[in-house]
């Protein structure tokens, strides 16, 4: 299989491109979950400074945070049946950081997005939510969030993976604790492209929600939402 470097994106402090969730802590180290988000991609292992933390991720499923030590460290994801490299580099860790490592695209793209994951407490009573465009072969959609409570909030023009080179969408927005209909049209032609329900969000939780599979997709594949839980 070609070796897929990967890059690094220079945006401030929030997002770096790379070519319910338990947290492992401990001082001086950092913390990362791997996602992988390639809808036709096989089963993946992860290793950071050469020991394996997570092993045979399914799509669209997570490792949930591992600790690894701070620092430049290589990072390395292969297939988990064969161990085929999919991507190898190295990534600069900061102590007591969290970071959530996409590996997005189709098999044959794939490539990596690291996101700094702000885990501060939301304000009482409130949740927060970010949403993140992995969907390959997706439009540019317009997003909009309704639930029960809030006020509609709006995420215009997204496109794939648009999170990689524009760090305000790896921010998280507070929300009331509630359950969410998200909606997303098409900017070139007004098409609805899903209108899709989100479960009652929990007070204090911090959430992330993925955009995934592909337009023409079936079974696993299809067009849908996947919601990970930080904390």
């Amino acid at each position: 299989m070609k070796r897929k470097l990967l890059y690094f994106c220079t945006a401030i402090c929030s997002v770096v491109l790379f070519a319910s969730c338990s947290k492992d802590e401990t001082e001086a180290s950092a913390s990362i979950m791997f996602v992988n988000v390639s809808p036709n991609g096989a089963n993946i292992d992860a290793s950071v400074g050469g020991s394996v933390v997570a092993s045979n991720i399914a799509y669209p499923n997570n490792s949930g945070y591992k600790t690894v030590a701070t620092g430049t460290q290589n990072i390395k994801v292969t297939q988990s049946t064969g161990g085929a490299e999919v991507l190898n580099g190295s990534f600069s860790f900061e102590s007591g950081a969290y970071y959530s490592f996409y590996v997005v695209d189709s098999s044959h793209e794939r490539k990596a997005t690291i996101v700094r994951d702000d885990l501060s407490a939301p304000s009482a009573g409130k949740a927060k939510i970010r949403i993140l465009h992995l969907a390959p072969d997706a439009p540019a959609v317009n997003i909009s969030i309704t639930g029960s409570g809030s006020a509609a909030i709006t995420s215009n023009n997204r496109t794939f993976n648009d999170v990689a080179t524009n760090a305000a969408f790896g921010s998280f927005t507070e929300v009331d604790a509630a359950g969410l209909t998200i909606q997303a049209n098409s900017v070139a032609t007004t098409t609805n492209i899903f209108t899709l329900p989100v479960a009652t969000l929990t007070a204090g939780k911090i959430y992330t929600i993925i955009i995934k599979g592909f337009p023409t997709g079936t079974g696993t594949q299809q067009l849908g939402l996947q919601v990970i839980q930080h904390n």
